[in-house]
């Protein structure tokens, strides 16, 4: 059968179309906003905390062809909700600006609308947004012995002017306590918590909020932290949010009693990859500082690895356990004054000045610089005794030395101890002349000079003969080389090599300390707090890790 025709609608009828009633508004279902600074070309550095004196930069893209309405643009926060700008998109990217100084502190939502020609919501979208960045950072942490409190400072900095803050702060003491079977510290959080509450209006730049808190009758190793709120919830930074320090009792020598000074090697791989070790070995030395009568503490240099910040950063927080404590100094190895290996080129370019100042070293008398310490000299009366000692940094230049010699002749009643990096090798004897100047680039830099070893010894320690005793490190050996030789006035010199790099752990932990007694002789022997063992290796040269100099006769004597 042929098929039926198609039905037409009538003619008259109405159409369907037409009756209905359309909507011809476009709904930007691709759009995108972002909150930005402007960066270099005019683009967009996506942020989310903005200060008060900056300028919100709101990105819109939007797809294809223009809408026919327009977007509002809403705050919506805890303290404030207000229109802030109505936009009418006329490109594919469109921006605002928003002043931010017209906006309230804290979080907010930046709230953007599209409305219909009619002032309908019909698409919306969102970004949190941050006003105002504070941060806060301890400065320091003191001891008042005297009163028994910890107290010091956390630094509060703003660049803009902060009204109406309200600040909630929490300062709490952690006991860390060196575990034998772990060979690390375990935290214990200590009872006593001080709680600061503070109505704040932070002009710009930086404001000091105090602190004090009583310090534990018990002796140890503690670390004080902080925690800190603020309202309105402006950005907020926390930096070193710890601080550590030991509540030990100093040492008192009495006449008639012997004392001790502690000397550290090479503590390079320590600040790399194991601090806790190099805290561990500061803390040893505090904690039985008034038991040994421990006066003085005397570092062989290659404090760092890599002269980096985050070393030197490790190194300080150690090292400053000893402030106001028992005196020490430093000397400054090749791998402090250089990046990528220690193989130095230039001089000047250690962090040393940036982590350490003339105000850490009790006994600081001079410097060859004015305000940098790679070359210093130190004064103490220890036991009864007045000693100089000279620190000078890696292969000194030539006018470093005639400066030594210059303060060595001003000081001639005092015992002379120089510590530099570089003097003694695995044989027990100084290094040949120019044997850095061949291995490093700084041998080739015109600019200066290198002096160590033979050299160092015929142009500055056989010409005084105050001369007693000359330490270094640099060259690893699993014991302590040394000798003893005789300056011009045929006063004994004792050297000594103290390196124990190469061991596992970055050097597990080994450093030498000298006991001298009251009949003159002085033991000498090597311990590691990190292992709990006294060293008793014996190289292949003989030489060893425990020994007594008796100094009358001139002679080491081992046990």
């Amino acid at each position: 059968a042929a098929p039926a025709a198609p039905a037409t609608a009538p003619t008259d009828s109405p159409s369907i179309i037409s009756s209905l009633d359309i909507v011809s508004d476009y709904i930007p279902l691709g759009m995108q906003m972002s909150t930005c600074a402007k960066g270099l070309f005019e683009d967009c550095l996506h942020m989310v905390r903005f200060g008060r004196s900056e300028n919100i930069f709101l990105k819109f893209d939007v797809p294809g062809a223009q809408p026919q309405g327009s977007f509002r643009i809403r705050l919506d926060s805890r303290l404030a909700e207000k229109e802030l700008a109505v936009l009418t998109a006329a490109e594919e990217t469109n921006w605002l600006t928003l002043p931010t100084e017209e906006l309230p502190l804290g979080s907010s939502k930046l709230v953007a609308e599209y409305l219909s020609a009619g002032g309908e919501v019909l698409y919306s979208i969102e970004s949190d947004i941050v006003i105002g960045n504070l941060t806060a950072a301890f400065d320091a942490v003191h001891l008042n012995r005297a009163d028994s409190s910890v107290y010091g400072t956390i630094n509060l900095y703003a660049d803009d002017h902060l009204p109406g803050l309200s600040i909630n702060m929490e300062t709490m003491l952690v006991e860390l306590v060196w575990d034998k079977t772990s060979r690390d510290y375990i935290e214990k959080l200590y009872p006593d918590v001080v709680a600061t509450e503070l109505e704040l209006d932070l002009p710009p730049g930086g404001y000091q909020l105090p602190f004090d808190i009583p310090m534990p009758e018990k002796e140890g190793l503690w670390k004080v932290v902080f925690q800190i709120e603020v309202f309105p919830d402006i950005g907020l930074v926390t930096a070193n949010e710890s601080q550590i320090f030991q509540n030990y009792s100093p040492p008192s020598w009495q006449p008639g009693e012997p004392y001790t000074i502690a000397v550290f090697p090479d503590t390079q791989y320590f600040s790399e990859r194991y601090p806790h070790i190099f805290t561990r070995m500061v803390e040893w030395v505090a904690q039985n500082a008034a038991e040994r009568n421990i006066e003085l503490l005397l570092h062989m240099g290659d404090i760092t690895d890599d002269n980096s910040p985050d070393q030197w950063k490790r190194a300080q927080t150690s090292l400053k356990l000893l402030n106001g404590f028992i005196p020490y100094a430093l000397a400054v190895g090749n791998h402090d004054m250089a990046t990528g290996g220690g193989n130095v080129s230039r001089r000047g370019l250690t962090l040393l000045n940036n982590y350490f100042s003339k105000s850490d070293f009790s006994g600081l008398a001079g410097t060859f610089a004015e305000n940098r310490l790679e070359n210093s000299y130190h004064l103490f009366e220890i036991g009864g005794t007045e000693y100089l000692v000279v620190s000078l940094e890696f292969c000194p230049p030539e006018e470093v030395v005639a400066w030594a010699n210059e303060v060595i002749a001003q000081h001639p009643t005092r015992k002379v101890i120089l510590i530099t990096h570089s003097y003694t090798t695995k044989d027990g004897y100084p290094a040949a002349a120019g044997a850095s100047a061949s291995s490093y680039n700084l041998g080739s830099n015109p600019d200066t000079t290198m002096v160590e070893g033979v050299d160092m010894w015929r142009k500055l320690v056989k010409n005084h003969e105050n001369f007693f005793m000359v330490l270094s490190g640099h060259r690893y050996s699993p014991t302590i080389p040394r000798r003893i030789a005789h300056g011009d006035a045929g006063n004994k010199v004792y050297e000594f090599l103290v390196d124990f790099q190469s061991e596992p752990n970055g050097g597990d932990g080994w450093f030498v300390l000298m006991e001298f007694r009251p009949d003159g002789n002085i033991y000498v022997d090597t311990y590691s707090p990190y292992l709990d063992e006294y060293k008793r290796t014996v190289d292949r040269y003989g030489y060893n890790c425990h020994f007594l100099i008796d100094t009358e006769r001139g002679a080491f004597i081992v046990p």
